[in-house]
């Protein structure tokens, strides 16, 4: 099982049973720790807590404590879970006033592994070659000279780990900024143009069957007359001290533990995390959506490397067979850049399975509202309002980088000419070219399915109330 591509350094201060993995980071207060107070002034009542103890004032009867002591201390601790105040904001992957980006040719002290499952194939007219590698084979492989029949190189990285990032940073050379980009597993849709690689990142949210079996998130608890009858959503167990993980999986590949659509917009508020998740629009049906970062690097020898956090087998087994077959235009072009297409083809895809959901769902909710509008319909379309919204800024950004990658067209015919692509090394070949504005409609469709259910939604709220 892959790590969740979340990293933090070691010098910061966490709990001792604080999962690293975890969207919630919560620091305790050491006990024992000495606080200078200054003496109290004329007139002064000074309060004081000492670790999470009720707060003492001097002059207050001692029985009265001792009376209701109990319940107050039950009664703050109860509310310290709730209090946002006891979390920590700061984000552990950032250090104010340090040096921006990340080095590959230094140490740096990380909590970032993972098994890594990594295929390097390359490619030409004639032949290919297929080579599966893992974190400890992968360094002694690219110190190998790359065969001179292989045109295209394409390097795909499943798991996200600092030994490989590293290894693949020193062996092209990437740039700090980018492999801090990549490490930093929320990142915005974007392409960034270096001196000899570019770097595309894209979000990819595909729909997944929820693995309810065997795990402590899918056991539904039994449900209360009144929770039945008026159709309550089920409640969150605000005493929890950690969100559980989810696990899911799609056609053809294997149950894993997946970042949801909400967790991964979620932010720190736990409670809310886990409420959005079970009583999601999907949630019934026993499907989520999964959402993670993918990077991918196109070099200006034809070199691609992708990195995905658990979802390469999606994107990998049908571009593998388009490369198996010297009668496809990804095979007999032998260019990088329609390596780079196939993967944000593949990515846009796995999109449509998530849109249908939403309609089918929609379209349910629609009849329910409209024939025998009950109590929760209105928090049933608020949830699905807002899953809508978050799906709408995950496709939106997609139109960019396509149109970012369309710009630096690479075109010999304009040798001297100030254009954009001729300001770096790397670029899109003509054929390419063409072939994104096909993946650029799909995410229209995509991006116009959505504006047009989000409306539906709206006036739907509008008929309950």
């Amino acid at each position: 099982m892959t790590g969740s591509g979340r990293y933090h350094h070691k010098a910061a201060t966490r709990s001792i049973d604080e999962d690293p993995t975890s969207p919630i980071s919560r620091v305790s207060t050491a006990e024992g720790r000495s606080i200078r107070q200054r003496p109290a002034g004329p007139g002064e009542v000074r309060i004081s807590i000492d670790n999470g103890r009720s707060p003492v004032i001097p002059g207050e009867d001692d029985t009265d404590t001792a009376s209701t002591g109990s319940d107050r201390r039950n009664a703050f601790r109860r509310r310290g879970k709730r209090m946002t105040a006891s979390r920590n904001y700061q984000n552990p992957t950032k250090i104010i006033g340090a040096e921006p980006g990340i080095s590959a040719t230094q140490e740096i002290d990380l909590e970032l592994y993972a098994r890594c499952e990594i295929t390097l194939v390359d490619y030409g007219m004639e032949d290919m070659m297929t080579t599966e590698l893992i974190n400890e084979t992968l360094p002694e492989f690219l110190a190998r000279p790359r065969p001179k029949w292989a045109t295209v190189r394409w390097i795909n990285v499943n798991g996200l780990s600092w030994d490989v990032i590293k290894c693949l940073g020193q062996y092209k050379a990437l740039h700090r900024l980018a492999i801090e980009d990549i490490m930093n597993t929320h990142s915005r849709t974007k392409t960034d143009w270096y001196a000899d690689h570019a770097l595309i990142i894209m979000t990819l949210q595909k729909l997944v069957h929820l693995d309810t079996s065997g795990h402590d998130y899918g056991k539904k608890k039994q449900r209360s007359w009144y929770q039945n009858v008026f159709d309550v959503p089920d409640a969150v167990d605000s005493e929890d001290e950690s969100i559980p993980e989810v696990w899911g999986h799609t056609e053809g590949t294997d149950s894993r533990t997946i970042q949801t659509l909400q967790r991964y917009h979620g932010g720190p508020s736990y409670e809310r995390i886990l409420f959005m998740e079970r009583n999601s629009s999907l949630a019934q049906k026993d499907y989520a959506v999964a959402v993670e970062q993918c990077s991918i690097f196109l070099c200006d020898d034809n070199t691609v490397i992708s990195f995905f956090e658990r979802s390469a087998d999606d994107i990998e087994p049908p571009i593998m067979a388009r490369l198996s077959s010297t009668n496809t235009l990804l095979r007999s072009s032998c260019d990088g850049s329609m390596v780079v297409q196939a993967i944000i083809d593949a990515i846009v895809d796995l999109c449509f399975p998530v849109i249908h959901a939403y309609q089918d769902t929609i379209g349910e909710l629609e009849l329910s509202v409209l024939t025998d509008t009950s109590l929760h319909d209105t928090q049933r379309l608020y949830i699905l309002t807002s899953e809508l919204a978050l799906l709408k800024t995950t496709i939106q950004p997609l139109t960019g980088i396509i149109n970012a990658l369309r710009d630096h067209k690479r075109d010999v015919t304009r040798k001297g000419s100030n254009t954009i692509s001729q300001l770096t090394s790397v670029g899109i070949s003509p054929i390419t070219h063409t072939y994104l504005g096909d993946v650029q409609d799909h995410t229209i469709v995509l991006l116009e399915t959505v504006e047009t259910m989000k409306r539906s939604a709206d006036n739907l709220t509008y008929v309950v109330l």
